[in-house]
């Protein structure tokens, strides 16, 4: 990146200090923007990129002269590098609200205001690598994002639409990446210049603001400042213009390139436009078969939309997608192991039904709604079947407690625990008798499942009869693992069954309150209209 890059954002920088800033000055600026072979959207995330860069480094010092470990030694050893002489997981020393949570080759911090720091230290022992995931879980829980960060993510549920700009801050040699990424030396002057640039908005009035964001090329919002400020700077509005359209033609273009990988984070992108100029790109992915991330990106857009026309188009996909061929169905029951489209097509449907009930009231809601969902949701649903049953439970509550009761001993364990913790969401007398009948089964096959689940349940029978199983089976949690030499460590290592048993009680735990929270206020809307 040229040197002129930077002594150009400097100089912006220094007009932005001295003082008011004149329409003449602002159409002038407009003929030539800063040049750095990236549009605004790039440089928001180069300049985000740098932050987080900082605050996994402020890990990484922490995680080594605090909790007695190495970054090398994580990078190389993974789990055998954690550090001997301190627990798994704790508060961490020094810094007030946060705690540490040692994994494979990282550490994750996680702030009592939910804000979580996810960190996986590289070969060189370094923290200068960013896993895109983790970072998204970033953006998703820090409740203080700058307003540059808070440019990446267009909708609160389509978190990873920031994804899609990684490709050019790559081609341009800012980052280098395979799974995670890292600044070259490069990107990170060309951040530390921008960022100087973007974080002197807030103290700016509108004209200097407006050339901020002439200056980056950020046509829209320059002519947002402009509008606010009382400027009247007609050129602005038509390289806004000209900038949203190809900006569209960009996202669409890759959309509908099925030989690309990323288009459903490209539709993610397409997000942050208005619903009447994405509304057919929406409505072609979400019919689009075999099922893919594509569909579900659709359906996420779609839900955030309103009209009655959303609920018709809900009821299209939901049969678009449940009617199987004949040599679909025979493939289906014959095969041990689903294609992963399967799976995403059953998952796709039972998305399509949960928001089709959200955007649906019980006492106005089309006619052949329940009809179409009784026959569908009493499908097997393979993983995705204990949600089905739920769902079923909603608009029938007899055979929904069939399914579910039937889940309880399902030969795929997810569904065991998803099974028990809706059972206890609903906490009825009727479930909580499922439950209580359940602890009867083999621990290994929805005993131990529904015992757990018992004791969430603000009942007393429910909770002595928790409590009675795990008498029975004292001991059926404990784990005694075995001592292992790796690298000249000593470690202890479990096998997957007792990690299972140690952990069960737990996990379904945190599927009771995170499905309390996502399934609770539906449940609150449809149980109204039933007699359970």
């Amino acid at each position: 990146m040229s040197k002129d890059t930077i002594s150009n954002i400097e100089a912006v920088v220094r007009r932005l200090e001295s003082g008011d800033i004149t329409e003449a000055e602002l159409e002038e600026a407009i003929k030539s923007p800063i040049e750095s072979g990236m549009i605004a959207e790039e440089i928001y995330l180069l300049v985000s990129i740098l932050a987080h860069e900082r605050r996994q480094l402020w890990v990484g010092h922490i995680v080594e002269s605090r909790l007695h470990a190495q970054g090398a030694e994580l990078g190389t050893m993974g789990a055998v590098g954690h550090p001997q002489d301190m627990p798994q997981s704790g508060d961490v020393p020094g810094e007030n609200g946060w705690r540490y949570y040692f994994h494979g080759r990282g550490c994750c911090f996680t702030h009592e205001d939910k804000t979580e720091i996810d960190v996986d230290f590289a070969d060189d022992g370094t923290a200068l690598e960013i896993d895109p995931y983790f970072y998204r879980n970033y953006l998703k829980s820090s409740p203080s994002l700058s307003w540059f960060e808070q440019k990446l993510i267009p909708h609160k549920k389509l978190d990873d639409a920031w994804m899609f700009d990684l490709k050019m801050l790559r081609s341009i040699n800012l980052i280098q990446d395979q799974h995670r990424f890292r600044l070259t030396d490069t990107g990170r002057s060309l951040a530390a210049a921008f960022e100087a640039l973007l974080e002197k908005l807030d103290a700016l009035p509108c004209a200097a603001r407006s050339l901020l964001f002439v200056s980056i090329a950020d046509w829209q919002e320059a002519a947002n400042q402009c509008k606010q400020g009382g400027l009247q700077v007609e050129k602005l509005t038509e390289k806004s213009e000209a900038q949203r359209t190809s900006r569209l033609a960009q996202l669409r273009a890759t959309v509908n390139n099925k030989a690309v990988k990323d288009g459903d984070i490209a539709l993610a992108s397409l997000g942050a436009f208005d619903k009447q100029i994405i509304f057919h790109d929406v409505l072609t992915c979400l019919r689009q078969k075999p099922a893919s991330n594509l569909n579900h990106t659709a359906l996420t857009i779609l839900n955030g939309w309103q009209g009655p026309e959303v609920v018709d188009i809900l009821m299209e996909n939901i049969k678009t997608h449940s009617s199987l061929s004949l040599k679909d169905t025979f493939t289906r029951w014959t095969s041990k192991h689903l294609p992963p489209q399967e799976y995403s097509r059953l998952s796709l449907i039972v998305s399509l039904t949960k928001n089709l009930l959200e955007k649906c009231a019980p006492d106005r809601h089309p006619s052949d709604l329940i009809p179409l969902l009784r026959k569908v949701l009493a499908a097997d649903f393979a993983c995705h079947s204990a949600t089905a049953a739920f769902l079923l439970y909603l608009i029938d509550p007899n055979v929904g407690l069939i399914k579910l009761s039937a889940g309880l001993s399902d030969h795929i364990p997810i569904n065991r625990q998803y099974s028990a913790a809706f059972l206890a969401i609903i906490g009825n007398r009727h479930s909580v008798d499922i439950l209580i009948q359940g602890t009867k089964l083999p621990p290994e096959l929805g005993g131990h499942e529904s015992a757990s689940a018992l004791v969430l349940i603000k009942d007393i029978e429910a909770q002595a009869a928790g409590k009675s199983w795990s008498r029975q089976n004292n001991g059926y949690e404990s784990i005694e693992g075995k001592e292992v030499e790796i690298m000249g460590r000593k470690i202890m290592t479990w096998s997957f069954d007792e990690i299972e048993r140690s952990n069960l009680r737990e996990m379904l735990k945190y599927e009771y309150e995170a499905k309390s929270i996502e399934f609770g206020p539906l449940l609150s809307v449809w149980r109204s209209s039933s007699s359970a």
